[in-house]
């Protein structure tokens, strides 16, 4: 999936958790390794290459392998507990990727460094994901917002019957 939408899903499951913003952080981590080296060819030569080199590849690997987070991920739950639930986003970006990664582009392996098994998911290149992505992140935003604003109406009510 792509970093926008990693995001805006995960504002969504961490909107009332105190540390959301970390949350959102965590939830594109595994991305910032592309983005950065994208960005930086993109500066150097004014081409968007996806073109690496081998630190750039191990580490775009680890950070998205459940081998290598999901141990970290739990020892500090198990020590800090729901102080550092906001972490739980980063495998969760992980765990999206490999249903929405496919062969063809971006090959998402799991189990790095123990195996070089991928899962052909969709590809979120596709249009038709992509729509379907984002009509269904409007309505869910759109029923949030709703219900928040039901809730302040609700709360208005309450507060002018008292006076």
């Amino acid at each position: 999936m792509d970093p926008i939408a990693h995001i805006l899903w995960t504002y969504l499951i961490y909107i009332k958790d105190k540390f959301w913003k970390l949350a959102l952080f965590f939830s594109i981590l595994p991305d910032m390794p592309l983005i950065i080296f994208m960005s930086y060819n993109f500066l150097a030569t004014g081409i968007i290459s996806i073109e690496s080199n081998y630190t750039f590849y191990i580490l775009q690997r680890s950070l998205h392998s459940l081998i290598i987070v999901l141990p970290i991920v739990l020892i500090l739950f198990l020590i800090f507990k729901k102080k550092v639930l906001f972490l739980f986003a980063w495998p969760l970006h992980i765990i999206v990727d490999i249903f929405t990664h496919s062969n063809y582009i971006f090959k998402h392996k799991p189990l790095f460094p123990f195996s070089d098994y991928s899962f052909n998911g969709i590809n979120w290149f596709n249009p038709y994901f992509i729509i379907v992505n984002y009509i269904l992140l409007f309505v869910a935003y759109y029923l949030v917002y709703k219900n928040v604003k039901s809730k302040s109406n609700k709360n208005n009510k309450s507060i002018k019957r008292r006076v």
